[in-house]
């Protein structure tokens, strides 16, 4: 007894998988589907739970390296080494508001880190 999906253009449970690949680095299925009703056809990808747990790890230890190459502190324009005269001098036309938090380019301004101005 084969299981039919139904349908997402005909509502009809009549989806059949013409094909199964493992994709290339054997981290997915590729299932392609056919609607015996409308012909309707769709390619889904199916991954292991221990692929998707692996994924949310690496997703928690990115942004654990983040906060700490780009600390919560220093998230004003005016501590940058590329401030000046009031505008960002490497033309980002967002800067000067929470940007700077996630600039890749922010640079602390030594002069202003040792006066405290932030």
């Amino acid at each position: 007894m084969s299981f039919l999906r139904a349908c997402p253009s005909c509502g009809q449970p009549s989806l059949k998988v013409t094909e199964v690949r493992q994709t290339k680095g054997f981290a997915a299925y590729r299932y392609r589907r056919k609607c015996q009703a409308c012909d309707y056809a769709q390619t889904t990808y199916e991954v292991s739970s221990d692929l998707i747990e692996e994924y949310k790890l690496l997703q928690r230890l990115n942004t654990a390296i983040s906060q700490v190459l780009k600390p919560e502190g220093r998230e004003s324009c005016t501590s940058c080494t590329y401030w000046s005269h009031g505008s960002c001098s490497m033309q980002f036309p967002e800067a000067g508001g929470s940007f700077a938090r996630d600039c890749s380019l922010f640079t602390e301004d030594q002069h202003s880190s040792l006066c405290g101005v932030r």
